[in-house]
């Protein structure tokens, strides 16, 4: 959206090729570490579900270490080989996001607040400004409105998004919106 919201997509930029491979590898890298995280959890809240591969025993927590690795390593490598050094910033920015949301000493995912900030930031933000920074272009208050209904209808759904995890979140402790506040505030949220 924001490729074509600054260029029209009128032709193939292959920068744009580029963040969209380095996107998907940087979501590859945040899904691996938040699955080694939250195994326990998902175990609750998942089991039998194939999209966690620890909890099913199909992987290994060696294996998805490799795989974030790997992944966040092509993810910041292949915009820079394309020459995208713009794009290749803004997704290791996307790579740190899903590291700090995971993993100690911050974990994002267990602030009541900042967690659903933070996957806004790098499920929206960020790669509406790949697509815009991959064409050329540079984010700016023209894009306030189109970004903030983007952002604003993502966090609606991560908010809602507790209710289906709640009761591995309770047990763990997971302080989220839905378990601080209830299910009226949630909702009104």
């Amino acid at each position: 959206l924001g490729a074509a919201s600054h260029d029209g997509l009128s032709s193939l930029h292959w920068s744009l090729v580029a963040g969209v491979l380095a996107l998907m590898a940087s979501y590859a890298s945040a899904t691996s570490v938040n699955d080694i995280a939250d195994e326990r959890i998902d175990a609750i809240n998942h089991p039998g579900d194939h999209g966690r591969p620890l909890v099913i025993g199909i992987a290994s927590k060696r294996d998805l270490w490799a795989v974030f690795s790997l992944s966040a390593l092509g993810a910041v490598l292949l915009p820079i080989a394309s020459g995208a050094i713009g794009v290749a910033a803004l997704v290791a920015t996307s790579v740190a996001v899903g590291m700090i949301y995971s993993l100690p000493p911050f974990i994002l995912s267990h602030r009541t607040y900042l967690a659903p900030i933070a996957l806004t930031v790098a499920y929206v933000g960020i790669p509406y400004c790949v697509g815009v920074v991959a064409v050329g272009g540079m984010p700016g208050p023209s894009d306030a409105p189109l970004v903030g209904a983007l952002c604003l209808l993502f966090l609606g759904r991560i908010v809602l998004k507790d209710f289906r995890d709640r009761e591995g979140d309770a047990a763990y402790g997971k302080p989220t919106f839905l378990l601080r506040y209830g299910k009226r505030a949630t909702c009104l949220l």
